[in-house]
């Protein structure tokens, strides 16, 4: 299961780019909005950190690195360490 889940993450929901995920898609999975979340990036984050724990595979945890790196580094530290819930690609 973990592997299905990894690939799905890997090969439709993570934005290379942005060192973060994808947010809405489509029944055929083309993207509905722009929309990028701190929430459920976090949660992915968590979710990310546990698989490392569990197979000790250095590609989670550097996923959750990036993410983290976003939204402390890029979004927080810019706003006095507040966390900016929503955001755009950019």
């Amino acid at each position: 299961m973990l592997a299905d889940v990894t690939e799905v993450i890997e090969h439709r929901f993570w934005d290379d780019k942005a060192g973060a995920v994808r947010e809405e898609f489509a029944n055929d999975w083309s993207q509905i909005t722009i929309y990028r979340g701190q929430h459920s990036n976090m949660h992915l984050t968590e979710a990310l950190m546990a698989a490392y724990e569990a197979t000790s595979e250095r590609a989670y945890l550097t996923k959750a690195e990036r993410i983290a790196t976003l939204i402390i580094a890029k979004h927080a530290v810019p706003l006095s360490y507040r966390m900016a819930e929503h955001f755009d690609e950019n």
